[in-house]
């Protein structure tokens, strides 16, 4: 990947999290951001330089936690489990940076009917429905079977912050292994590059990121995150 590509991924995320620019340009100590407001713990890992954005009770507890230890399921909700943890999440950051290929994609047809995800969602597995939250993206891509016009799979990103472009793709149950999510992602992410933007997919740790890889994105960094009372 392009070594301007991971500092414009740094930068923003350093924004996101309220922190120096240049925050994860280089391995130093973790860096802590405490808010008594706060109601998630949030750890980023890129390279090799940790950001917590947390309670000031959860920052003062992972003191004794590796940084591998907070961007992992089990540590978070070991850190937080006198605080009712919900909504745990551990994923892999991933990035693209060049245009995928594919003689397919001139032939797809997509369109960005809301109504047409919502035929799509119908049929797609809950826990999917759930974690990509499509329907509050702004740029959505439904991809549609050639004779029925039938959903098969979508994707759908929203620009953050003028940098990346937080993608997410999901397919029906029963087009699965198909390659449809990979089509649509492929959409997606030439979509995200034409906008100047890096697209981003977040994939669960437990999850193969095979199609991921098909596209050419590359793992930069880990993200986990718990809702905290």
């Amino acid at each position: 990947m392009d070594p301007n590509t991971e500092a414009i991924i740094r930068m923003a995320w350093a924004r996101t999290l309220a922190v120096p620019d240049d925050s994860f340009s280089g391995a130093a100590e973790r860096l802590d951001v405490p808010s008594d407001d706060a109601t998630q713990v949030l750890a980023v890992l890129l390279g090799d330089q940790c950001v917590l954005s947390a309670p000031t009770w959860a920052i003062d507890e992972a003191a004794s936690y590796s940084d591998e230890a907070l961007v992992s399921t089990q540590g978070l909700l070991r850190l937080t489990r006198d605080h009712a943890p919900s909504r745990v999440r551990s994923c892999r950051l991933m990035y693209a940076d060049e245009y995928v290929e594919d003689p397919a994609l001139e032939s797809a047809i997509v369109t960005d009917d809301p109504a047409a995800l919502d035929d799509l969602l119908r049929r797609c597995a809950p826990d999917d429905v759930g974690q990509t939250d499509l329907r509050s993206r702004s740029h959505l891509f439904v991809l549609l079977e050639d004779e029925t016009d039938r959903p098969l799979a979508a994707a759908a990103y929203d620009d953050e912050g003028g940098m990346l472009a937080d993608l997410s793709v999901i397919e029906a149950i029963d087009a699965r292994g198909s390659g449809v999510g990979a089509l649509v992602g492929a959409i997606a992410t030439n979509d995200a590059l034409d906008e100047g933007l890096i697209p981003q997919l977040m994939i669960d740790r437990d999850v193969s990121t095979e199609s991921a890889d098909a596209l050419g994105y590359v793992e930069l960094g880990q993200l986990a995150r718990v809702q905290v009372r």
